[in-house]
C-alpha cells in the first residue's frame, strides 16, 4: 500500500517530467537528442516507439517503422546522440504501397 502523505510536493523532491508524443509529419520534421530506448509498440502493428531525451532534458517518444529501428541496430546507437529525420512518403518498388521514410544521423 502506498505511503500517504500531506507534505508539499516542494519539500526536497523535484517532479519528473513525463514523455509526451512527438509526431514528425511534415518533411524535414526531425527530432534530436540521445535515444534512451526503444521497442515494438503495443499500440500500432509494425511500429516502434522510439524514446529520446532532448537537450533540455525532456523526453519525447515518436512511433516510427522499422527503418530506424534497423540503422540503430546496426550502429548499436542505444545511448547515443541521435537525429532522426523524416524524409516524406516513399512507395515500394512495384508501386503499390507507401511508407514512411527517415534518415537516422548520429554522432560517435
Amino acid at each position: 500500500m502506498a505511503e500517504k502523505t500531506d507534505k508539499k510536493a516542494d519539500d526536497g523532491y523535484k517532479k519528473a517530467d513525463t514523455s509526451s508524443v512527438l509526431k514528425l509529419e511534415k518533411e524535414g520534421d526531425f527530432i534530436e537528442g540521445v535515444l534512451m530506448s526503444y521497442e515494438e509498440s503495443k499500440m500500432y502493428k509494425d511500429s516502434y516507439a522510439l524514446a529520446i531525451r532532448k537537450e533540455d532534458g525532456k523526453v519525447e517518444t515518436i512511433f516510427t517503422n522499422e527503418i530506424p529501428v534497423q540503422a540503430i541496430k546496426a550502429h548499436d546507437l542505444l545511448g547515443k546522440q541521435v537525429k532522426i529525420i523524416f524524409k516524406g512518403m516513399t512507395k515500394t518498388k512495384d508501386g503499390k504501397f507507401e511508407y514512411k521514410e527517415y534518415d537516422v544521423l548520429f554522432k560517435d
